[in-house]
């Protein structure tokens, strides 16, 4: 069993204008809390247990994920669940910070090897770790539109039937004001929808001046039937799975997705029309994806593996169609859907799968042509995004990429992986990287 956490923000524009005053206060003195007690933590040496010590000006970098909140005073008029949630954020925001420290200082000695060995190292690239080293090392500082996490200590939803407000948010206990201050919160699509998949309220909250934010949680049971399947992002077709014949695009209020990210492209980065055409691409994303997923593609499957693209660079000539195509929201939206319904997924590196024939293996550049996909040696006619998508869902051997490009083998052609089926004559990996062109 795994548990799953989902988020739905509720606006507080419904507030009256006391009430908000009282609020703003409130989250003012809370974030100076939090940041008293990171600048605590920052600059001085915690031994929270036996040899664990958080001491960042020396590189001790265990931090703790609670403690007292008596372990600094200083003048406020919060009360004492107030401080108390305001130190667990704190080491809550130190902990993330330690960890990036961790890997960069991990980098910092990598690169010390690397400059022992007399490596070629660019001075460009030497720039860029030491940048985001002073980034890093920086202390944080909470910004005017922080969000103070609280806890059911603090924040209690109540129930409320008879109003035009589906519930009360009563924030108590804070000490800044007598009693209980209620604001008015309406529920909507998302939050119904959540309930409605079996979802739980849990009592963690993230409040800021304009909005609460309210969590979900459900207990979620990995699938150890069905089979594994692969699937493919692709730029006219959003997804592919390989349980489907052909790949389709799928129109959402009128829009299909690469129409979307075409209008998209053609808006100024950070303008009105280019955020409302933002929220259009995503509308249309999630409807299509929505609409492939409810048609129960995924009903006996236990695993996905998708593509993995997170590490994909765009040059300066690509064109802006293809850097707005957002893959990376279509793997968090698929990982989503498949982590409700208990369907594990698994990342891959997807190069020269477009490029493989799924039936026998074949390799070749050419073997890709636009929206269809023609085999060069048994003249095998698919789809190409369902034919990479194939070539996803087989445990595919990694190949040492470099050697095939440095050969041209993905000109000329060759065999990749063994396919059930097939004659014993198709080559094993070693025989591709000992330079093995396939069958003449």
């Amino acid at each position: 069993m795994s548990r799953i956490i989902r988020t739905s923000r509720h606006s507080l524009k419904f507030t009256n204008p006391g009430k908000k005053q009282s609020l703003h206060i409130f989250l003012e003195e809370y974030r100076t809390a939090v940041q008293r007690y990171i600048d605590f933590l920052w600059n001085n040496r915690i031994e929270w247990k036996e040899n664990r010590i958080l001491d960042v000006q020396n590189d001790f970098l265990d931090c703790p994920r609670m403690l007292d909140y008596k372990i600094i005073s200083f003048e406020t008029k919060l009360s004492a669940r107030a401080l108390s949630s305001s130190v667990t954020q704190a080491c809550g925001i130190v902990q993330s910070k330690t960890k990036r420290l961790q890997k960069l200082l991990w980098i910092i000695e990598k690169l010390k090897e690397e400059d022992s060995r007399k490596a070629r190292l660019t001075q460009k690239r030497k720039e860029k770790e030491l940048q985001e080293i002073r980034k890093a090392l920086a202390r944080p500082i909470l910004s005017e539109n922080f969000k103070a996490e609280l806890s059911s200590k603090n924040i209690v939803l109540q129930e409320n039937k008879g109003s035009s407000f589906d519930q009360w948010l009563l924030l108590g206990s804070v000490g800044l004001f007598n009693g209980k201050k209620l604001f008015p919160v309406k529920n909507h699509r998302h939050s119904k929808k959540l309930e409605k998949k079996g979802f739980k309220r849990l009592g963690s909250f993230l409040l800021s001046k304009d909005s609460v934010e309210i969590r979900w949680g459900k207990e979620v049971e990995k699938r150890d039937f069905g089979e594994t399947i692969g699937c493919d992002s692709g730029v006219n077709s959003v997804i592919s799975f390989s349980n489907q014949e052909n790949s389709e695009e799928i129109r959402v209020n009128g829009w299909t997705y690469s129409e979307a990210v075409k209008l998209l492209s053609r808006k100024k980065k950070g303008s009105k029309n280019f955020h409302r055409t933002e929220s259009l691409r995503r509308c249309v994303l999630n409807g299509t994806i929505n609409y492939l997923l409810d048609s129960g593609i995924l009903s006996n499957v236990k695993q996905v593996n998708l593509e993995d693209n997170s590490k994909l660079k765009y040059k300066k000539r690509t064109s802006l169609y293809l850097s707005r195509h957002a893959y990376g929201d279509i793997r968090k939206k698929i990982n989503m859907v498949c982590e409700e319904l208990g369907v594990r997924v698994s990342l891959s590196f997807s190069g020269y799968k477009s490029q493989r024939c799924s039936a026998c293996g074949w390799t070749q550049k050419s073997n890709r042509k636009g929206k269809g996909s023609l085999c060069k040696k048994c003249a095998c006619v698919i789809d190409a995004d369902i034919n990479a998508a194939r070539n996803n869902a087989l445990d595919l051997e990694f190949l040492d990429f470099s050697l095939v490009k440095e050969r041209g083998q993905n000109l000329s052609g060759f065999y990749w992986g063994e396919m059930l089926g097939m004659e014993p004559r198709v080559p094993s990996l070693d025989q591709v990287k000992a330079g093995y062109f396939g069958i003449s």
